[in-house]
């Protein structure tokens, strides 16, 4: 009997598929991605996008729901195997590396309607040489709290929640509705609202330090920051803003001209 790997077929167009068109090291060095959302750390293949990527960027629900990002980053760039767990302190260097391996290193973009070429090589150096991330936050109560950056998961459950509290708002100004009814829709917003903040600051903690020791128990936490002191509360969402905020580009100089730079997904690839 023959070795069924005898009958193993080669494809003979392998050598025509896609090939790595660069490799990038991660901002965050792999830190905050959970165990198995990621093969390696170092250096990372990255891959031309593909027809069907290009189409699932095109699509309004999948790019509402973020599945379209997800599925083309995990596409691209193989070493990520669940890109829902991606911290938002890698996902613009992901987004300009898969541009770059599909479309080249020049980006037009236009400033006060002139038309500039702006080498996203160059803004890939700089954010990742700007990228930094304190985790630790001592508070005056003597917690030491430990935070990460928020994942793009996180960062579409909080936009959709958004795009719904919106949506509520949207009714609260319609004239057919009772003032009972709007009040009504308005609580309904007021609280989606704040369980989303609530949400997002909760899941940016990893461990909280106390004199009796560490506390890393997930509902334990989001208990606390439930129930904790709004000075606590105002502290830790402050560091996290601000450490966001920190680690984003807006604008980058091209010929003594700030150029604004936006990473949205379905206008970046366009």
């Amino acid at each position: 009997m023959q070795n069924s790997s005898q009958h193993t077929k080669v494809n003979p167009l392998a050598s025509l598929m896609r090939q790595p068109k660069l490799y990038i090291k991660l901002p965050s060095k792999g830190q905050y991605w959970p165990k198995g959302s990621l093969t390696a750390s170092e250096e990372l293949p990255v891959f031309s996008m593909t027809a069907k990527d290009e189409i699932m960027l095109k699509n309004p629900t999948a790019m509402a729901t973020g599945q379209a990002v997800v599925n083309v980053i995990q596409s691209c760039i193989p070493s990520i195997t669940n890109a829902w767990e991606c911290p938002n302190l890698d996902l613009d260097t992901l987004l300009i590396a898969i541009r770059i391996a599909t479309y080249g290193a020049v980006m037009k973009t236009s400033v006060e309607e002139v038309e500039i070429d702006l080498d996203l090589n160059i803004v890939l150096e700089q954010l990742y040489n700007k990228i930094t991330w304190a985790e630790q936050l001592a508070l005056d109560n003597g917690l030491i709290v430990y935070i990460k950056p928020i994942s793009y998961k996180t960062v579409i459950k909080a936009a959709s929640e958004s795009i719904e509290t919106q949506k509520i708002m949207n009714v609260v100004n319609d004239d057919k509705l009772s003032e009972d009814q709007k009040l009504s829709k308005f609580k309904d917003s007021f609280v989606k609202l704040t369980e989303v903040t609530l949400s997002v600051v909760a899941d940016s903690i990893f461990q909280i330090d106390t004199a009796e020791g560490s506390v890393t128990d997930r509902a334990f936490i989001n208990e606390f920051m439930a129930q904790c002191d709004r000075d606590i509360f105002n502290a830790i969402k402050s560091r996290l803003d601000e450490l966001t905020a920190n680690n984003t580009i807006n604008f980058i100089t091209v010929d003594e001209v700030e150029v604004p730079v936006v990473f949205e997904p379905s206008t970046f690839f366009a």
